[in-house]
């Protein structure tokens, strides 16, 4: 049996509709659509009603990622105003929020950065790879903000370890912990933006690594020499203390990165350990 003529649409309909048109690219909430679901007003019509609700959704959606991204924001901005939010409008259509928390509403914005078409955007093309790095930075921030940790290993434990069992130990890392391989200096890009208050301009590429960790509920990074690098990352990866020193002597090809290595490995791990970048140490 139809419903009789001028009845309103299931309730099922409407929220349906509702949702996906709100949600959903412009498309989705065409003027026809809308005047069938929503109802116009003494003063604005169905369509402008509705839009209140969408471009309300949209903004808090852009909010969300300038919370996220502030530096990134920053340095997009600093020449050509309105690039950050052009770039979230292109991000909020490719990847749609699917969950009612936005804690991870950001999670793709690095590899974002480095889609091709994002060339579209003027001046884009020249600093995508600058800003993959940056929002990588800022979104290991993030991660490790929202992460679950166990109690750190504490340092008495690192002393009380016998010299023969060191080979064999494997620490096992934070979640609060994250390495980061980057092609450009973009923590030094960070600090001058939300220390020193400046906009700096794109740098030019410099390989690094820096380690982001979050200690006494407060949000660190570090940044990583070559030889730190090269014993910290197979320890995070979940190999033994020796198999890691192996693994930079048969990878490593630079004199002076071994000699550091020789020279400050119980330096580096005690600062390792009093950052809280291991929740315990597991023997042979």
């Amino acid at each position: 049996m139809k419903p009789p003529l001028g009845a309103p649409p299931p309730l099922r309909d409407v929220q349906v509709w509702t949702i996906g048109a709100i949600t959903g690219v412009e498309a989705d909430a065409d003027s026809r659509a809308v005047e069938r679901f929503v109802t116009a007003g003494p003063r604005l019509s169905a369509a402008e009603r509705f839009d209140i609700y969408r471009s309300g959704y949209h903004a808090r959606l852009l909010e969300c990622l300038l919370d996220d991204y502030p530096v990134l924001a920053a340095v997009l901005d600093r020449d050509d105003d309105g690039q950050f939010a052009a770039l979230c409008r292109a991000y909020v259509d490719r990847h749609p929020s699917a969950s009612p928390n936005l804690n991870a509403f950001g999670r793709h914005m690095a590899s974002f950065c480095r889609e091709a078409k994002l060339a579209a955007f003027p001046g884009f093309a020249a600093r995508s790879s600058f800003a993959s790095d940056l929002a990588a930075l800022e979104w290991a921030l993030v991660e490790v903000l929202h992460a679950e940790t166990a109690p750190p290993l504490d340092i008495a434990a690192l002393q009380a370890m016998p010299p023969e069992s060191w080979t064999s130990a494997r620490f096992i890392r934070s979640d609060a912990l994250r390495l980061l391989r980057f092609e450009y200096p973009v923590n030094a890009v960070f600090i001058a933006n939300r220390i020193d208050e400046v906009v700096p301009d794109v740098p030019p590429p410099s390989p690094n690594a820096v380690a982001v960790y979050r200690r006494d509920m407060q949000l660190w990074r570090m940044d990583l020499t070559p030889a730190m690098l090269g014993v910290l990352e197979p320890l995070v990866d979940g190999k033994s203390l020796g198999e890691a020193l192996e693994t930079v002597e048969a990878e490593c090809t630079d004199p002076e990165v071994l000699a550091q290595t020789g020279a400050n490995l119980m330096v580096w791990f005690r600062e390792w350990v009093q950052a809280g970048f291991f929740t315990r140490v597991v023997l042979g």
